[in-house]
């Protein structure tokens, strides 16, 4: 019964996040369980520490995520060497480093939305190669952005 429909439609494909299947206050929930499990067994913190814990309700259940670094690989056209490689930017897939391309994501602030969104029209006219995971080659690896949601400072890094 909590369990609702994610509002991203790469969801069940993508490893971008994990909980869009529930309501809000179940993800809360488990996200307390997730801290709590790895303060108490990794970090070998007493369990009493976090009896109480819980996770603080953000304003925005969507457009929170303030930081995205999407992994950018170099697509070859399979019979033309020569020509011009495009690249294939996202989220891996759960568990791979298959790219799951998507053009924007509801968990990012609408900031980092429109950025990549810009980087999206540009990117195959960069002048970088892109990189190939099979031989460990080229420049551009990921597009890591972050945004200041209280100060609307930007950061973009190639």
């Amino acid at each position: 019964p909590e369990r609702v429909k994610p509002k991203c439609e790469h969801y069940y494909k993508c490893g971008g996040c994990q909980l869009q299947h529930a309501i809000y206050n179940l993800q809360l929930e488990l996200k307390a369980m997730i801290v709590k499990d790895a303060m108490i067994r990794l970090g070998g913190f007493d369990a009493d520490l976090f009896k109480d814990l819980k996770c603080i309700a953000s304003p925005n259940s969507w457009g929170y995520r303030n930081k995205a670094a999407f992994p950018v690989q170099a697509v070859q056209a399979a019979n033309n060497k020569q020509a011009k490689q495009k690249f294939i930017t996202g989220f891996y897939r759960a568990g791979t480093h298959r790219i799951e391309p998507i053009k924007n994501c509801p968990v990012n602030a609408e900031a980092l939305n429109k950025i990549y969104e810009s980087i999206l029209k540009g990117l195959n006219d960069l002048a970088l190669d892109g990189y190939n995971e099979a031989d460990n080659t080229g420049k551009l690896r990921h597009i890591i952005m972050r945004t200041g949601i209280n100060t609307g400072q930007n950061l973009l890094s190639f």
